[in-house]
């Protein structure tokens, strides 16, 4: 008995020991968010709809939540889609967001 409780508590110190107090980055500066946005790029470009929303999936995200957050390379994901051809992803995200918010969001857009 002596033991179970020695471990659990050591257990419970390490676990303690261990948690990393880093100062969080926001969302769309953090690695993996760059990361994840070049890959909606690409496959927008690409007019890949498949694999775009298997990487929405695998992040276990809506296109809706993130839409705003995306930059590829000045444009948004729908321009990047129109400009490129990729008339699969065009359709994909005008049924998906809302275009008020991307007129909006083009009004401000850095170029």
């Amino acid at each position: 008995m002596k033991f179970t409780k020695a471990l659990v508590s050591s257990l419970l110190f390490t676990a303690v020991l261990g948690l990393n107090t880093v100062k969080a980055e926001p969302l769309n500066q953090s690695f993996s968010f760059k990361k994840f946005q070049q890959s909606l790029c690409e496959d927008a470009a690409q007019n890949k709809v498949i694999k775009l929303r298997n990487e929405l999936r695998q992040a276990r995200t809506h296109i809706r939540t993130v839409y705003s957050q995306i930059n590829c390379k000045g444009n948004s994901l729908l321009n990047l889609a129109r400009a490129s051809g990729s008339q699969k992803v065009v359709s994909y995200l005008e049924a998906k967001i809302d275009l008020k918010d991307e007129a909006l969001l083009s009004r401000f857009a850095v170029k």
